[in-house]
């Protein structure tokens, strides 16, 4: 499969003609990680740009408990680092591959020269990181929740919106994170998910269709948080 497929696939891409696309493709570099590789270490210098082609990637930090605090998960059609063509700086969070991830790599320098062909590419830039800087302050209000079924809710509605599945019943979401992930993502504990999960369900709230796949019955009660 040409690389040219890793940019029809990535939003900030989705207006390039098909010579354009092939400029895209021509100046990638493929790269395959398994999971649980470390994409991206704390302090790593970034010189270029992540686009995901296909997996999911997990963005974190270590807290001063050693635990993980996931930021936000990343999947196909998403791309990461895309500040350090601005400035050149050090990572500051791990990236890690969920499962088998592909992935397409531009240098920054390749990167300046398809945004001076299409200007309009740095204002889409600007936008997605302007909805990322918003995914993190969510994040911090959760956080800064005490009730943990409220932060639990609060991303069950957020992959609900991102990924949800509308149905006659509700809304469909598969849980494509573990009980640890999403207990890393609500600065709680793997057991306490489960049990705020069982909760929600017992609430009439949502229904497990599967271990890895719930109902959302009614997202008004998840917009009410």
């Amino acid at each position: 499969m040409e690389c040219k497929y890793c940019a029809q696939v990535v939003h900030i891409f989705n207006e390039l003609n098909d010579d354009e696309l092939k400029l895209v493709s021509d100046l990638t570099k493929e790269c395959f990680y398994k999971k649980g590789d470390i994409i991206l270490n704390e302090g790593d210098i970034l010189e270029q740009i992540y686009i995901i082609h296909s997996g999911k990637i997990k963005i974190y930090k270590i807290n001063s408990d050693g635990k993980e605090q996931i930021l936000y998960i990343l999947k196909d059609g998403d791309t990461f680092r895309e500040n350090s063509i601005f400035k050149e700086q050090k990572s500051t969070f791990y990236a890690e591959a969920m499962e088998n991830v592909r992935m397409c790599i531009l240098s920054k320098d390749d990167f300046m020269k398809i945004i001076s062909k299409n200007p309009a590419i740095a204002f889409k830039i600007m936008n997605y990181l302007n909805e990322r800087i918003k995914s993190l302050e969510l994040l911090l209000k959760d956080l800064t929740t005490e009730d943990v079924k409220k932060r639990l809710m609060s991303i069950i509605y957020r992959l609900a919106k991102k990924d949800g599945v509308k149905d006659i019943n509700g809304i469909k979401l598969r849980l494509y994170l573990s009980r640890e992930d999403l207990a890393n993502l609500a600065g709680t504990t793997r057991e306490t998910v489960s049990r705020k999960l069982r909760e929600l369900e017992y609430e009439g709230i949502i229904e497990f269709l599967s271990n890895r796949e719930i109902l959302i019955k009614d997202i008004d009660d998840f917009k009410e948080i």
